[in-house]
């Protein structure tokens, strides 16, 4: 994770296209949060929090970094909280053939140095 100069914080995800794959592998990388939702009446109420996504292209048996720039709404949850523990990680790719696969990962998010408190 890295946090730029104008206070944007981004994620690098590597990702790897099969050798197998017809031509590119294509997709869109995204990060998403389960976080409670205090509700009066629901006290196990819960929201999804769409962190950020970034679009990516790698040849087959090639391998790329997708660069996830997180949104505000991810930025302050994690200048809040410091660390978000199963965030899902969702990277679904599509060839050239129309092949399509997604995996779902489950990561832990830890808020840089210097990432300022909302």
């Amino acid at each position: 994770m890295r946090l730029g100069r104008n206070g944007a914080v981004a994620v690098l995800v590597p990702i790897a296209c099969d050798a197998g794959a017809a031509g590119a592998c294509r997709g869109t990388a995204s990060l998403s949060a389960t976080v409670p939702a205090p509700r009066p009446g629901r006290p196990r109420a819960t929201r999804v929090v769409r962190l950020g996504s970034a679009p990516y292209a790698a040849d087959a048996g090639t391998s790329t970094t997708a660069r996830i720039v997180l949104r505000r709404a991810g930025r302050a949850l994690l200048a809040t909280r410091r660390t978000l523990s199963r965030v899902a990680l969702r990277i679904p790719a599509r060839d050239d053939a129309g092949a399509t696969d997604t995996t779902v990962a489950s990561v832990r998010l830890s808020a840089p140095r210097g990432l300022p408190a909302p």
